[in-house]
């Protein structure tokens, strides 16, 4: 079904679901323009609890993220010079890249930026990695799932993250 929406039929879904979900924001006017309902969509994401959503929600929303990071274009690290002995540096939006790890500096409860449309790191990743982000933190907060590693390491399932020695993309 979502396979067959363009993106501004995804964006226009994804508006009016997250709208519905929000008790606040269930009435607000959906502007017209796609900046606008882009805004909003990120706005309400941002401020969402980690809490339970329709599956077919989560399929659209991850469609139409895949589709902005291909929008925004996918930075692979072959596309990074290196500067020396395998290091390289790279300066952009973070959540463009197709590598296996990236690094942030969290705030304590690792639960992203609620504020929207801020524009602190957090708040991207959390809204480009997509809404079950922050559910996957809350299970990892609380023991639900074990990391045998010091520091926590989420797969977000939007971001064009690399997967085995392939580099095949996810």
């Amino acid at each position: 079904m979502n396979e067959k929406m363009t993106q501004n039929q995804r964006l226009d879904y994804l508006v009016e679901e997250f709208k519905t979900d929000s008790v606040q924001y269930k009435d607000l006017e959906t502007p017209k323009d796609t900046e606008g309902k882009r805004r909003i969509l990120r706005s309400l994401m941002n401020i969402r609890m980690p809490k339970a959503f329709s599956d077919d929600v989560l399929a659209v929303q991850d469609e139409y993220l895949t589709g902005r990071a291909e929008e925004k274009g996918i930075v692979r690290l072959s596309d990074i010079p290196e500067i020396r002995n395998g290091l390289s540096v790279w300066q952009g939006d973070i959540t463009r890249l197709a590598v296996d790890v990236i690094v942030n500096a969290a705030n304590s409860q690792m639960l992203g930026c609620f504020v929207p449309m801020h524009t602190c790191i957090d708040n991207c990743i959390h809204t480009f990695a997509g809404i079950q982000l922050r559910a996957e933190v809350i299970l990892l907060r609380h023991g639900i799932r074990f990391v045998e590693i010091s520091h926590v390491n989420v797969f977000a399932d939007c971001f064009p993250v690399q997967t085995g020695e392939s580099g095949d993309l996810r």
